[in-house]
């Protein structure tokens, strides 16, 4: 199966009294959209018991085209989100709070987000006297979190169990960005790299097995040595495993997941792993939805991960939920039942 889809090319615009009916669909006319359950899900609660009606939003739209303040983010032209601003009272102090919706779960993963906030941040400190953005999310929306930073934002406030939201407490998490520092970052930028292979060259397949040396090379890469002192084994461990998923740049192995299984009630994902070079960029989540494919049908998906903090926000944003923990030998164990 080939997963390759090319980068497409995102703005903001204006939002049109067409939009109308694109966002009232959203917003309020899907029942249990997705993007609620990592957008402040612990407001959305209420909305879902009573959302709002068709007219009502009408009603409510009818400002939002000559709204400065909100704009559509579009891919290749097509309208698959929302960027919003409010400047934090008193009005003038220079502080504006900026938030970002992307409807479609399947135009997440692939850096879209990072590139629509970077061009919010752009316009707002073009169109206001801004001297400080922030933006706040909750410590389940790791692909947030990740959006903000990459985007040149960095935390400034956590509240620990803060949120309340699916019988656990959360973070609050509040991310800032300078004028100064952003204005200092964009003088002082160096001359881009040679340019390397990007998101939009990038290849992710199921069924390829890579030969030993381009195993070892990644492996390698990422400090898997315990793998690679017995290449041999490696490669037939890879063979041997129910489904392979690779990721490609050009003819570069870059990332890899593979799944060990009956097939009928269990499937576990012994590895992904991606190129350090190639991370941030949605690899890996592409990798873990191509590699579990074949095993949609199978209840239980099973995995082990170390204790460090973003493997746990990743997987928990793919779906996944932690099961026990706390025993002797460091580690945690996510599950993922089907159906």
């Amino acid at each position: 199966m080939d997963t390759h889809r090319s980068t497409p090319v995102v703005a903001l615009r204006p939002v049109e009294a067409g939009d109308e009916e694109f966002l009232w669909t959203w917003i309020h006319g899907t029942p249990d959209a997705e993007w609620k359950r990592w957008d402040a899900p612990y407001f959305h609660a209420a909305e879902q018991a009573a959302p709002m009606g068709r007219a009502a939003f009408a009603r409510s739209f009818a400002p939002w085209p000559d709204d400065a303040d909100r704009r559509i983010i579009t891919a290749d032209g097509a309208a698959i989100g929302l960027v919003t601003r409010h400047e934090e009272a008193p009005a003038g102090g220079g502080w504006w709070e900026l938030g970002i919706l992307l409807f479609d779960p399947s135009r997440w993963g692939g850096g879209i987000g990072t590139r629509a906030l970077a061009a919010w941040t752009e316009a707002t400190l073009t169109e206001t006297d801004a001297h400080v953005l922030t933006l706040t999310t909750w410590s389940g929306n790791a692909r947030m979190a990740g959006a903000a930073e990459r985007a040149g934002f960095r935390m400034c406030a956590r509240v620990p169990e803060s949120r309340a939201w699916d019988g656990r407490r959360w973070d609050s998490l509040r991310f800032a960005l300078l004028r100064g520092d952003h204005e200092g970052e964009q003088a002082s930028a160096p001359e881009p790299p040679a340019r390397r292979p990007e998101l939009a060259d990038l290849t992710v397949v199921t069924g390829r097995i890579p030969d030993a040396a381009a195993l070892r090379a990644l492996y390698d890469a990422v400090g898997w040595t315990a793998y690679t002192r017995n290449p041999d084994a490696l490669a037939a461990g890879v063979a041997g495993s129910a489904c392979v998923a690779t990721a490609w740049a050009g003819q570069e192995l870059v990332g890899l997941a593979r799944v060990v299984s009956d097939g009928h009630t269990i499937a576990y994902l012994q590895d992904v792993l991606v190129h350090p070079e190639r991370r941030r960029q949605g690899v890996a989540g592409k990798l873990l939805d191509a590699v579990f494919a074949p095993f949609a049908h199978v209840r239980q998906q099973v995995l082990i991960t170390d204790e460090e903090p973003g493997q746990r926000a990743f997987y928990e944003a793919c779906g996944f939920r932690q099961f026990g923990g706390g025993g002797p030998v460091p580690g945690r164990t996510f599950v993922r039942f089907a159906g």
